[in-house]
């Protein structure tokens, strides 16, 4: 017997698993998690939020660039530099918090991206190394 999940008198989650109240809402997930972007290398490389997670493997120096974002977005961007210890530089579309990382000290980094407007530097990042 299948029964609708109420919160406050309104149905949440209706008798067919259904959230009636959930409109607006794209994006492709499977199993609870997202699909993966495999980013390719080149000198100039575009991130977007529209990408919930991202995997991106140096083969060169590198300039990261922001497509437009909405605001609330969020992505994951696993960055592999390589055993070379390429550089990432991040244009003005992102901002660092609390601030950029030393790249060389790391060769993997896990890179959250939180996009609060659309202008310059909108793009907030928080930067995780680690060695495997």
């Amino acid at each position: 017997m299948k029964m609708a999940i109420k919160i406050d008198g309104n149905v949440a989650i209706d008798n067919s698993r259904g959230l009636p109240d959930v409109g607006d809402m794209t994006g492709t997930f499977g199993a609870f998690f997202p699909n993966v972007t495999t980013l390719t290398s080149s000198a100039t490389i575009s991130v977007s939020t529209n990408n919930p997670c991202m995997t991106l493997t140096l083969g060169q120096s590198a300039t990261l660039d922001a497509t437009t974002g909405i605001t609330g977005q969020t992505a994951t961007l696993l960055l592999d530099t390589s055993a070379s210890a390429y550089t990432p530089t991040f244009n003005s579309d992102f901002t660092f918090s609390p601030s950029e990382p030393t790249w060389a000290d790391h060769r993997y980094w896990v890179i959250s991206l939180f996009c609060k407007g659309s202008g310059t530097g909108d793009i907030v990042v928080f930067a995780n190394g680690y060695d495997a």
